[in-house]
């Protein structure tokens, strides 16, 4: 009789389980310029302009950002070689504009 009460209890978990969508986070969406901020691994020169990081997202899923790219913000990124830019919302998308 317990077995066939583990059997069953260990069904409905699969079951369950099986059945719960995973939910994707977008990092990108916006509704103001606001929303954004910048993220990253590491330093380069392809996000400069005062940030220098790999990407830009909504600031609510900053944490989930690095715990999905295994790695913490860099202590220090200078603005060097880079053209400025400011962080956008556009289209409800983060992303960012060259600046003059």
């Amino acid at each position: 009789m317990k077995f066939i009460i583990i059997i069953l209890i260990l069904a409905i978990v699969l079951i369950a389980g099986c059945t719960q969508q995973s939910m994707k986070i977008d990092f990108y969406s916006c509704t103001q310029d606001s929303d954004c901020t910048n993220v990253g691994c590491g330093c380069n020169c392809s996000g400069c302009g005062g940030f220098s990081y790999d990407e830009i997202i909504n600031k609510k899923y900053v944490n989930e950002w690095y715990q999905e790219h295994n790695c913490s913000p860099p202590e220090f990124c200078p603005a060097v070689c880079c053209q400025p830019m400011t962080i956008v919302c556009e289209n409800n998308t983060c992303g960012v504009k060259l600046t003059s």
